[in-house]
């Protein structure tokens, strides 16, 4: 059971990491695609299965976010708001072969809102567990030196010369 926990919290503290990756890839996908529609960035079949995992993935960071965490826990809630709205349309976009919906207007900027949202969410996550984990540190060392003590030093008696 301890195994399984370890495990989860190394998954649980990569996720942030993974939404950073996918958030900058929906906005350049966002951004190309304005430029130049023709390339399909967003409506090809790929874009859509990549954006129906990342919105299931913020989905999941911020659910977890919110049942595990005490600090920032609602700043994610923006980004899991936008990504619950537009997860069911571009997944059953995916299923389907039809990126209509991933076409229009209101998708492509609640796209883009969701994305700016999740940036600092997954930034704040990161942080927190870094202040955590140093602290753990920390609290590990402290705990280190008060079980073991150290050998004090004697002193070495001056030569007599």
């Amino acid at each position: 059971m301890k195994h399984l926990r370890t495990v989860g919290k190394a998954i649980y503290a990569f996720l942030p990491h993974l939404l950073i990756t996918g958030s900058i890839m929906a906005l350049t996908f966002y951004f190309i695609n304005r430029v130049n529609e023709a390339m399909n960035f967003l409506t090809a079949r790929i874009s859509t299965g990549f954006q129906s995992l990342y919105f299931a993935l913020t989905i999941l960071t911020v659910a977890l976010a919110l049942l595990l965490r005490r600090k920032a826990k609602w700043v994610g809630l923006p980004a899991m708001l936008g990504s619950a709205v537009l997860f069911v349309p571009v997944f059953r976009a995916f299923l389907t072969d039809n990126p209509v919906v991933a076409s229009e207007t209101w998708y492509q900027t609640l796209l883009m809102l969701t994305a700016f949202c999740c940036l600092p969410f997954a930034v704040v996550q990161i942080i927190l567990q870094r202040k955590a984990a140093k602290a753990a540190y920390l609290a590990a060392i402290a705990q280190n030196a008060t079980e073991s003590p150290q050998e004090e030093k004697q002193p070495v008696p001056a030569s007599a010369n």
